[in-house]
């Protein structure tokens, strides 16, 4: 019994390091005339990404479980399907005219990358979103959805998505065990203090 806590406790720890919140100095702190402003905002359930477009403005990316968003299956059941079971995932890349802005339900950071940070995050979108766009956008609703090869699950929500895109951009952001909104807010509140310092 002792053993068995032991080994747990040891693989806690190692998972734990595994996402700890050092920065990559290749990609952070970006250098003067090298800064590539960001976003990231929460409305108390959701976090989404706001990335500088190429062709648009800004892009914003959103990491959701399939039949939560795209099919409405919503509810006591399919919320606790979608934690407990790995499911699919879809991401959402929409258009934005400009950075999101805070108000009383929605708290936003800005952040600044350099090109590299940036090109990186970019990299890990592409590794995770799959080639097959869901369905086909209108210019009423500029929105695409894709297939994505990360399953949605407690392991891996939109805030764990979040902080792991953070974390590819080499912003020392710890990624280890953020399901909840409170959980990604708290990191991001800490990456903010920690970047003023």
């Amino acid at each position: 019994m002792a053993m068995c806590l032991l080994k747990s406790c040891l693989l806690f720890l190692v998972v734990s390091l595994v996402g700890c919140s050092s920065a990559d100095p290749d990609l952070w702190p970006p250098k003067i005339n090298d800064e590539n402003k960001i976003a990231v905002y929460c409305d108390g359930f959701h976090s989404v990404v706001v990335l500088p477009g190429k062709s648009s403005p800004w892009l914003e990316y959103n990491f959701a479980e399939e039949l939560w968003y795209m099919e409405n299956s919503q509810g006591c059941l399919p919320s606790f399907r979608a934690m407990l079971y790995p499911s699919s995932a879809v991401l959402e890349v929409g258009t934005l005219a400009r950075l999101p802005v805070a108000d009383k339900d929605v708290r936003v950071w800005h952040y600044t990358l350099s090109s590299k940070g940036l090109a990186a995050m970019r990299a890990y979108i592409e590794n995770i979103k799959s080639k097959k766009q869901r369905f086909k956008s209108s210019p009423s609703f500029p929105v695409k959805h894709f297939n994505t090869r990360q399953s949605y699950h407690l392991f891996y929500t939109c805030n764990t998505f979040t902080a792991k895109l953070l974390k590819a951009g080499g912003l020392p952001i710890n990624s280890f065990w953020v399901v909840t909104n409170d959980e990604i807010v708290e990191r991001l509140d800490e990456l903010s203090e920690r970047i003023k310092k």
